[in-house]
């Protein structure tokens, strides 16, 4: 929980302000620069006296951080049909790319007070918001298909459609050696393994 939280935090100081960057388009070009994330669009400036500019996922492919020796790559991904593409951290990469999203869970509660009469009736305030825990949600996207899929709650299905080609990640899931904890794994796994098995076939 700590290193995930240093992380979300190193994350965010990129995200939120200007930083080391390049740009990605879609043409396959590439522009260095200073640029964040901010509302899944990014925000982007060849150097400090340039007038910042914004980018979307019409013409750009994504954006990479470069900053104080830390690499960190944001694409791109569509997953739903009616959703835009969303701007995700790219975690492995290979015949099958991890995505991750680290979100804030927030609690929302009800405050009570007790106002200064003798009637004891209780009033209740606004409702307020805590953060309980960081959340990693998971998205995977397989070369050749059109969207990827969220990971961390179908791991059913990813064992029995999307890894089929590969009975040695079958057989660790069946061994519980792979399960939803360890996601990137088994990701690594199949792309230094399993995409060699494919080849030699």
């Amino acid at each position: 929980m700590k290193k995930l939280f240093c992380l979300l935090l190193f994350s965010n100081f990129c995200i939120a302000q200007f930083s080391k960057a390049e740009i990605i388009f879609k043409d396959g070009s590439t522009v260095k620069g200073l640029g964040y994330i901010k509302k899944n669009r990014i925000i982007f400036k060849v150097d400090e006296n340039e007038e910042a500019s914004e980018w979307s996922y019409d013409i750009t492919k994504g954006l990479n951080f470069t900053s104080y020796g830390f690499y960190e790559k944001y694409e791109y991904i569509k997953f739903k049909e009616t959703l835009a593409p969303f701007l995700m951290e790219v975690i492995e990469e290979g015949k099958i790319n991890l995505y991750r999203s680290i979100k804030n869970k927030f609690n929302i509660g009800f405050m009570f007070s007790r106002p200064n009469n003798n009637l004891g009736d209780e009033k209740m305030n606004f409702p307020s918001q805590a953060p309980i825990e960081l959340v990693e949600e998971y998205y995977i996207f397989r070369k050749g298909q059109k969207m990827g899929e969220k990971m961390t709650d179908i791991f059913g299905k990813i064992k029995s459609e999307l890894f089929a080609d590969c009975p040695t990640i079958l057989h660790r899931i069946a061994k519980k050696e792979f399960t939803s904890n360890n996601l990137q794994e088994l990701v690594i796994f199949y792309n230094d393994y399993c995409s060699e098995e494919d080849e030699e076939k």
